[in-house]
């Protein structure tokens, strides 16, 4: 089952490959077609802006950012490899991050 957190080789909408952080519910997860998405760059990591959380230690061969302001859907049938697991104590971040993005606080 797909799990909240963890990181996987996925085509983004503008067709590239690269790594995405499942954010939908547990329940969701199990039960649903469908997977919420953060997207990850590697690119501009000399600064991280409040809706953004850098990886590290995450199972990632290089240096990570989520962007939480950059999510989508998509089924899960359309998850490549698993390729990662963001850190527990990192999730409160990036529960932050994406609360930020979505102007829930």
């Amino acid at each position: 089952m797909v799990r909240r957190g963890e990181i996987y080789k996925v085509r983004f909408p503008d067709g590239k490959f690269r790594p995405g952080v499942v954010v939908s519910p547990d329940v969701r997860n199990r039960e649903g077609v469908n997977v919420i998405l953060a997207g990850c760059t590697s690119q501009r990591l000399d600064r991280i802006y409040p809706n953004e959380v850098l990886l590290e230690g995450s199972g990632l061969p290089v240096k990570t950012k989520v962007q939480a302001d950059y999510i989508f859907t998509i089924r899960q049938f359309h998850l490549k490899s698993r390729i990662g697991i963001v850190p527990a104590p990192l999730m409160p971040t990036l529960n932050e991050a994406l609360r930020i993005s979505l102007d829930l606080i």
